[in-house]
């Protein structure tokens, strides 16, 4: 596993249960911490596109297992795009 990508260990953390913090303008990753803007290895198109920043990832992974209206007012919360975020729960839904 790559320290040095923020996507790899996000991956990791989320599949192993592990706890990310998101701490003012970073996101730690046990003793690894990034900016909260650092881009992901996830564009938002297929190969075009700009990448996902790492803690909006992360709040997707916490509100995707919430019913769909939950995750609709969270969106509504942070002020989204709802077009974005539709995209990125597409694109979660299927294999890259």
């Amino acid at each position: 596993m790559s320290i040095s990508d923020p996507l790899t260990l996000l991956r990791d953390f989320t599949t192993s249960g592990r706890n990310v913090q998101l701490l003012e303008n970073h996101i730690v990753f046990g003793s690894t911490r990034f900016e909260r803007s650092a881009p992901s290895a996830y564009r938002e198109a297929r190969k075009k596109g700009s990448y996902y920043p790492i803690d909006a990832l992360c709040f997707f992974l916490q509100v995707v297992p919430s019913p769909l209206s939950k995750f609709c007012a969270a969106i509504e919360t942070i002020g989204g795009d709802w077009s974005g975020a539709l995209s990125l729960g597409v694109r979660f839904a299927r294999p890259p």
